[in-house]
Parts: C-alpha cells; sequence; structure tokens
C-alpha cells in the first residue's frame, strides 16, 4: 500500500542548475521508491514543458503536484494550474522541491529537499490557499503575453540580473551566480525612466534602479527586497528603489539581503491589488526567476488562487 494518500506526480527540470538538479533527484527518487511512495516523474525536455505536462497530468486527476527544480521551473508548473484564464483543478495542490539556482520562493517556505522533509510532504494533508499574480506585458516573439507568478515580478537591476544568470552558467551555485551577476550589473546598467501606478493612481515617475511588485519576500538568489510580504494577505508590496548610483546602491546591498532598505530615504513602498508599469525605455523583466519578455506591464493579484501542500 502506498504510504502517499494523492496521486502525485514530480516534475522535474533535469538541466536545473547545471544539471546538479538530477543527479540529486535521481538519488531522491530511489530512496522514496524505497520506502514504498507511490508517485509518478516527469521530465522537462524544453522551455515551457513544464507547462504542458501539469496541464496534462491535472486533467488525468493528479491530486498533487511537486516541481523539481529552480524558480524558472516552479513558475512553469504555477501557469500549467491556468488554461484561459481558469484553474483546471479547484483542489488540486502544488508543491515545490527546491534543487534549481535561485529558489527566492521556497526561501520565503523554508522548503527543503531532504528525504525527511519529502516524506513528511508526501503523507501529511497540510494546504494553504495563496493569491497569485497575473501579469500582462509584450513577449519575446513581439505579442501580447498573459502570465502568472506566485513569487515576484521586477524590472531594473534584478531583471538584468535574471536575464544575466539564465543565459550564463550556473556552476557557482545559487547565491554566488547571483551576486557575481550582481555585481557585473552595477557596473554596467543604467537606471531606466519609469512610470508606476498602484491601485489606478500614479505614485512615482522618475529614474529607477529596481521596480519590484512581491508577492514573496525574496528574489535574486536571497534579496528580501519586500520584507513585509505575504503571499496570503491579498496585497502586492511594491518596492521602488529610486535613482541610487552605483556606490549607494552596493554600499546598501547587504542591508537589502536582509531586508533593512525600506527605510532609504530612495526607496519607496506601497501596497496594492493592480500595478501598472510604464516607460518609453524597453523594459527588461524578471518573474518567478525567469526572463519572459520585455515592456510596459500590466500585474493583478488574484486572491486565494492557488493551494500550496506544504
Amino acid at each position: 500500500m502506498a504510504r502517499n494518500k494523492e496521486k502525485t506526480i514530480f516534475i522535474v527540470n533535469p538541466v536545473s542548475a547545471n544539471g546538479r538538479t538530477s543527479r540529486g533527484w535521481k538519488r531522491l527518487e530511489k530512496d522514496l521508491r524505497e520506502k514504498g511512495y507511490i508517485f509518478d516523474v516527469a521530465y522537462t525536455q524544453r522551455p515551457m514543458h513544464a507547462v504542458d505536462i501539469t496541464r496534462n497530468a491535472l486533467e488525468k486527476g493528479f491530486e498533487r503536484v511537486i516541481a523539481v527544480g529552480g524558480d524558472g521551473t516552479f513558475n512553469e508548473v504555477i501557469n500549467g494550474f491556468y488554461l484561459d484564464g481558469e484553474k483546471i483543478s479547484k483542489s488540486a495542490a502544488l508543491s515545490v522541491l527546491p534543487m534549481g539556482t535561485g529558489g527566492d520562493f521556497s526561501r520565503y517556505l523554508n522548503n527543503k529537499n531532504d528525504i525527511n522533509y519529502i516524506c513528511y510532504l508526501l503523507e501529511q494533508d497540510h494546504k494553504q490557499a495563496c493569491d497569485i499574480v497575473r501579469a500582462r506585458f509584450t513577449g519575446w516573439d513581439g505579442k501580447p503575453t498573459e502570465r502568472y507568478y506566485l513569487n515576484i515580478f521586477d524590472t531594473g537591476i534584478g531583471s538584468a540580473t535574471c536575464y544575466r544568470v539564465n543565459h550564463g552558467s550556473k556552476a557557482l551555485g545559487g547565491f554566488f551566480s547571483f551576486l557575481s551577476a550582481t555585481l557585473y550589473n552595477l557596473a554596467t546598467y543604467k537606471n531606466q525612466y519609469l512610470t508606476v501606478k498602484v491601485n489606478g493612481k500614479e505614485v512615482f515617475q522618475g529614474k529607477s534602479a529596481v521596480a519590484a511588485v512581491a508577492n514573496g519576500k525574496y528574489f535574486g538568489g536571497g534579496v528580501m527586497i519586500a520584507p513585509h510580504a505575504k503571499i496570503d494577505d491579498g496585497l502586492l508590496d511594491i518596492v521602488i528603489i529610486e535613482d541610487l548610483s552605483k556606490g549607494e546602491f552596493l554600499k546598501n546591498l547587504p542591508k537589502a539581503y536582509k531586508g533593512e532598505h525600506l527605510t532609504h530615504p530612495q526607496v519607496q513602498y506601497f501596497q496594492g491589488e493592480t500595478v501598472s508599469i510604464q516607460s518609453e525605455e524597453k523594459l527588461l523583466l524578471e518573474l518567478d526567476g525567469e526572463s519572459p519578455g520585455y515592456g510596459d506591464t500590466e500585474l493583478k493579484l488574484c486572491h486565494q488562487g492557488m493551494i500550496l501542500a506544504v
């Protein structure tokens, strides 16, 4: 008899973290099967493949989908729960097994990837409704794009860092990959002119180093950009770092890792349910560790739009 009660599938990104995810998962899978757990496993083979795998699994009646990889894998699985703006399953739950480069949402949940935690995850029935966010922007194909996220959206040094990490080697691991990319972008990035509206009201217009719209707390491999954010409070946390000099940004970076930057006079903080970010410049975007497109963006909170099993 299976020790896990729900029909479960693990969706694994084998190339995540320079292949470390695949090697780590094979060891865990062997241990889980020896302990008597019954589950399916699917491996992604291309970008956005986890979206299709998730949708197919939910249509077949799987009750638990566990994303194995980094923030990008996790985001693809989230988007697989939705089709044409509607949830495929009202009761299926999502879990996260962090084995990727960033792991920022798992950091918020304090998830682990050891065998004891995974056994607990499979056997327990603790579920939590949480908010997700719908983002509309321009995809790399030049077409209007809609995508959901659970952790964070940003444009600025953070999105430039994400782009560099995703298009380079991740052999250094999560923290050092993001830190080295951040330092590189501090030397090369030029702050961009933005107009930001929250709940339809203009709250900021000017040059910005970072504009983050957060549901979770962390981005960039451990930067606590939104220390007050909660995934179930029905609010987005908007953090705008103004036109800081590179020296001032670098000086305050350690504070940002600890979430102590909101008192800086050039940091603005808001909460709301809808956010609009516009610019005449071509804004590079980050969404849950992915670089999905560019340009003006409309964000809307979907209260209790996802069920997590944690």
